[in-house]
């Protein structure tokens, strides 16, 4: 296969499975959202509100501060670094 050819076609043949329902074509996003329920952000947390604010408090002090080339800042590492740190304090 040439380069000529290779550049005309879709890498990979991908763009061919990227076809768009009509259906959701014809509607704008906003009226799609609303048939379907969507509209709503749902999050599912397992901490306490309060808590939970704190923690987002928390993170993003740490990223405001955070330097060039330190370790990334999110809730997932923080909350990593939280639990090792608990268990290595009450390991028995």
């Amino acid at each position: 296969m040439s380069s000529k050819s290779r550049a005309d076609s879709p890498k990979f043949g991908l763009m061919d499975r990227l076809k768009k329902p009509e259906a959701a074509a014809d509607q704008p996003p906003a009226a799609a959202a609303e048939s379907t329920g969507a509209g709503e952000v749902k999050f599912t947390s397992y901490l306490d509100v309060d808590l939970n604010r704190r923690l987002q408090i928390h993170v993003a002090t740490k990223k405001a501060q955070k330097k060039p080339g330190q370790e990334r800042v999110s809730i997932k590492s923080e909350l990593h670094q939280a639990l090792e740190e608990y268990l290595e304090r009450h390991r028995q």
